[in-house]
């Protein structure tokens, strides 16, 4: 009989190998060979899925047989499913791809145990978010009369929606559950700016809205209460987080107008500021966000959501006036490019390559093609500014803009790609412009 045997190179016979991997098996000894797979010929290749015993049979010139095997142990795929239900419009980061949409998406995970890839299998169903409704507050104006307390009511309710309230990021109420009708959510709240939360079946959550009440205080001047929020739909700000500023118009020595900083305050943790005993005149706001890296917002606004010095809106206060005042960072436009930009903000000094940095200076960057601002950053107290991921080939404008001193000079440029724009501001009693040297520098520091 012939002395039939078969051989595979890199092959350890007492060792898995993984699911998937291909061999070369070479039959020798004899004149013919058949294999237990079909196929005939001294040399076949062979893809292992699962445990496989391979036999060749091989005859010699007298026609007699002789045969031999190999056994392969292989490790299996696992397949690790899970169940993901998105909320709409949220993304879900699948090892580094982000998921916005229902489906089944698959990533290969190689074990640290026996070195084969397995399969992660995702399965994603989208989910709506709760109905958006009117939040009704009783009083309607928010001023609470000494002793007494507001009252928050939904104009409608989702039934397998709850709501509840919170205070500073803190739940206020229970959960109460939707009627599919005019709800109820307390009578119960002292002055305060209260956050409207619900969450239906699906587990997907919703800011409904925000509800704000102040009390008047007896034999004040004048008060406004500054509520600040941020995003679509708006949310409070945790305490802290926000510098509220009061400005006020007065008359100088040379009898013109000026604006004047007469205060300003930290939120609190009802997600409000209040200035009180204020006299007659016109006042204005200005909110400052304490960690801009938190939120992807306009870090600062004037009343509203002006972020531009002559947009901003005054606020006039008679004896006795309570004016809620409502500050709303807005969301901003992801902007997408290679260069960035930064810089001081400083008093020139005795020293001309030097400057006295200037903290909470308010920088704009706008692109002068769209007309649109590309973002807004307040100036720390080195009195530098930065922006990241300016638009490559357009037009930018960048400028401070600041009630306190009204009078400002653009930096203008054509940006091109992967540049750092070095621009220095200069503040004097009048007037804010680009230093003259660093505009004409264009270098990479």
């Amino acid at each position: 009989m012939p002395g039939v045997s078969v051989s595979v190179p890199d092959y350890d016979y007492n060792e898995y190998v993984c699911h998937g991997t291909s061999f070369t098996l070479t039959a020798n000894g004899a004149e013919t060979y058949l294999w237990s797979t079909g196929e005939t010929g001294n040399e076949i290749t062979v893809t292992l899925s699962e445990f496989t015993v391979i036999t060749v049979f091989g005859t010699d010139i007298h026609s007699c047989v002789n045969r031999d095997s190999i056994m392969f142990f292989v490790w299996s795929v696992d397949t690790t499913l899970t169940n993901h239900n998105l909320c709409e419009g949220d993304v879900y980061d699948f090892y580094g791809t982000e998921i916005t949409e229902a489906g089944t998406y698959y990533h290969t995970v190689t074990s640290p145990y026996t070195g084969c890839d397995n399969i992660e299998q995702l399965e994603v169903t989208l989910a709506p978010y709760p109905e958006q409704v009117v939040i009704l507050q009783d009083p309607e104006d928010g001023i609470l009369q000494a002793g007494t307390s507001g009252s928050i009511i939904l104009e409608t309710s989702e039934v397998g929606t709850k709501y509840c309230v919170t205070v500073g990021g803190e739940p206020y109420t229970g959960l109460i559950n939707g009627t599919g009708s005019m709800l109820s959510l307390g009578g119960f709240f002292p002055a305060g700016s209260y956050e409207v939360l619900s969450r239906n079946q699906y587990n997907c959550y919703l800011v409904q809205g925000i509800a704000n009440f102040t009390s008047q205080v007896s034999g004040n001047l004048g008060q406004i209460v500054a509520n600040v929020t941020f995003g679509t739909p708006a949310s409070n700000f945790p305490a802290e987080h926000v510098n509220v500023k009061l400005y006020k118009t007065e008359i100088d020595i040379t009898e013109n107008e000026v604006i004047v900083l007469m205060d300003q305050k930290l939120l609190d943790g009802n997600g409000q500021t209040e200035f009180l005993n204020l006299t007659p005149g016109d006042y204005y706001l200005g909110s400052f966000v304490q960690y801009p890296e938190n939120y992807n917002v306009a870090e600062h606004v004037y009343y509203q959501d002006a972020v531009v010095h002559e947009d901003a809106i005054s606020i006039p206060i008679e004896e006795g006036t309570v004016f809620f005042a409502s500050l709303h960072h807005v969301l901003l436009t992801e902007s997408q490019g290679s260069n960035t930009m930064q810089g001081i903000v400083g008093a020139s000094s005795n020293n001309s390559k030097g400057l006295n940095p200037i903290e909470d200076m308010v920088v704009i960057l706008k692109n002068s093609d769209i007309n649109e601002i590309i973002g807004v950053s307040v100036t720390s107290d080195n009195g530098q500014y930065y922006f990241d991921n300016i638009p490559d080939n357009a037009n930018i404008q960048a400028f401070v803009t600041n009630l306190s001193c009204q009078n400002y000079i653009a930096f203008e440029t054509q940006t091109t790609s992967d540049q750092t724009y070095n621009v220095n501001f200069i503040v004097t009693e009048t007037s804010i412009y680009p230093n003259d040297i660093t505009m004409l520098e264009d270098m990479q520091i």
